[in-house]
């Protein structure tokens, strides 16, 4: 653990990294980097689109409203505009309930890098706030990124803490960026945001519930607001690091501090980010793909199936999901695009693996839940090699003659190796907007989305988000 003595010299390391966060402009990132931007943005809009039907997701717009405020930001598909906060965490929960936005497949540790992408809510609210370019709101979201996959390595894996917990380092310096806070607000920001993001892991396990989906909104909003109180005076704790009884406990690994202030350039984890193109955990997104390539083989019957194995990735994220008893059984959607078990049994059935599984809630079915039931899981560490930096899976069926069929996959669907298919995304977007928006309406977010760092206000974004601008 650092002391004191490993923080570098010029004040406490918070006030050091608030400096840091704030120094490189705009223009220091190459195109590719900023292109990837512009397609992470489309596809995190996507999944807040089409999330406006989704129940939990109602109960917060619902709450939103009810709270009111200063008519600030917009949320998605609402007309009426709210208070800077609020709209994080309305915003913020659209684009995390459906379980489709991006992932970043493994960090330099090897280890899941989380969903960087769930903070864009906070860089939508602030650049709207402050009237920021379209280019200054890729810049933030860059640098969100960056900080998000450095501070994820400072937490202890499969620990107390939920991965949530970093975006209290990510999201106030997307905002204060965006919101033109200097290094002495951004530091106050930090502390107060920090003081306040440790997520129990709880949101994750056991009966998984909405806070899953709620954890990071939370954490964004309470970022958000921390930075506007940052603006108007408040201050917050700068010893955060270097205290016996700060964050520690939080993060263990302080003797890594110091790589949060490394370079932003060249760009690793916004370049790193892979899209899912089914509904549930990045981990299952090749169990889906698994269960879809067993149905054109067999049709989807069932009733001459003796037990399938799953073999998965020998890593901690699935050795944990492996003994989650919520997930071997779920009864809840959230459960649900958390098993394993569902997401195979529900693509082998159906032929397809999308929100229509959720909506009838299919976890349910006497069909869906006797086959769930002859699943077995397993680690095989010798399917590691088989997708350097991804979640490869072997399903196996045996039949009740004896007779075995294999399906191995290595990479799924959206699956990236430094590059973003823009047809793809593109393609996603238009299936997850089609039921909400005009064709009008969606041709002119996705157009608008990919030239955002041509846009001299975000604001033209976000009137079409709103539907006023359509």
């Amino acid at each position: 653990m650092a002391g004191k003595s490993d923080i570098p010299a010029g004040g406490h390391f918070i006030e050091k990294f608030a400096r840091h966060a704030l120094a490189p402009s705009p223009r220091d990132f190459p195109d590719a980097a900023v292109r990837q931007a512009e397609l992470l943005l489309l596809d995190t809009i996507a999944a807040g689109i089409g999330a406006r039907g989704e129940a939990s997701a109602q109960g917060v717009l619902d709450c939103v409203r009810e709270m009111g405020g200063a008519p600030q930001c917009t949320v998605i598909g609402e007309a009426r505009k709210t208070g800077a906060p609020q709209a994080v965490l309305a915003n913020g929960m659209l684009m995390r309930a459906l379980d489709m936005n991006d992932y970043v497949p493994a960090l330099p540790s090897g280890e899941f890098g989380g969903h960087p992408s769930d903070n864009i809510c906070v860089a939508l609210a602030a650049a709207e706030l402050s009237g920021a370019s379209g280019r200054d709101a890729l810049a933030a979201i860059i640098i969100g990124y960056e900080i998000y996959g450095r501070a994820y390595a400072l937490m202890q894996r499969g620990g107390a803490w939920d991965n949530v917990t970093v975006s209290g380092f990510a999201a106030p310096v997307i905002a204060g960026r965006l919101l033109r806070l200097d290094a002495a607000q951004l530091a106050n920001a930090l502390s107060l945001s920090l003081s306040r993001a440790a997520t129990s892991a709880m949101v994750r396990v056991a009966d998984v519930s909405s806070a899953k989906s709620l954890a990071n909104p939370l954490v964004a909003q309470n970022a958000m607001q921390a930075c506007i109180l940052a603006k108007h005076g408040a201050t917050g704790p700068m010893p955060l690091f270097e205290h016996e009884r700060a964050m520690q406990s939080v993060f263990p690994h302080l003797e890594a501090l110091e790589e949060l202030l490394a370079p932003f350039t060249p760009p690793q984890v916004d370049m790193a980010a892979s899209i899912k193109d089914y509904p549930c955990l990045a981990t299952g997104q090749t169990v889906a793909a698994a269960g879809l390539a067993c149905h054109r083989q067999f049709g989807g019957q069932a009733d001459h199936i003796e037990a399938v194995e799953i073999a998965m990735a020998d890593t901690r994220q699935i050795r944990e999901h492996l003994v989650d008893a919520s997930r071997n059984d779920p009864r809840t959607r959230e459960a649900a695009d958390h098993s394993y078990q569902f997401i195979f049994a529900a693509a082998y059935l159906d032929g397809a693996f999308g929100l229509e599984q959720f909506e009838k809630q299919l976890w349910n079915a006497p069909a869906a839940r006797a086959l769930i039931a002859k699943i077995s899981l397993v680690c095989d560490p010798q399917i590691n090699a088989l997708a350097p930096g991804g979640f490869p899976c072997r399903a196996r069926i045996r039949t009740r003659t004896g007779s075995t069929h294999v399906a191995e996959i290595a990479y799924p669907p959206g699956f990236s190796r430094g590059r973003l298919d823009e047809a793809a995304i593109l393609e996603k977007f238009q299936r997850l907007a089609t039921p909400h928006l005009p064709a009008p309406q969606r041709d002119r977010i996705a157009a608008t989305c990919l030239r955002a760092r041509e846009l001299p206000s975000i604001s033209a974004l976000m009137r079409l988000l709103g539907g006023r601008g359509a």
